[in-house]
């Protein structure tokens, strides 16, 4: 099985990557209890492999940028 770190290593490794989005989803059930339950997670996480302070600038902008538009479109569902 493949981790997300490991996946985060191999990308920082490639000069022409610059950045990663992840969507993830969590689900866990259980069943110790008088009645199963069941819980769930959702995640994002923008993530950026900068070489220079300047590329790291420009991806916390540009990853800034994306969440404001996300959150937005979240409102309006």
């Amino acid at each position: 099985m493949i981790t997300l770190k490991k996946v985060d290593e191999l990308l920082a490794q490639n000069c022409e990557v610059l950045g990663s989005l992840v969507f993830a989803r969590d689900a866990t059930w259980s069943f110790g209890r008088e009645v199963p339950s069941f819980d769930f997670s959702i995640t994002h996480r923008f993530w950026t492999y900068p070489r220079s302070k300047e590329q790291e600038q420009r991806g916390e902008e540009f990853w800034r940028r994306v969440r404001e538009r996300i959150d937005q479109r979240l409102e309006n569902l």
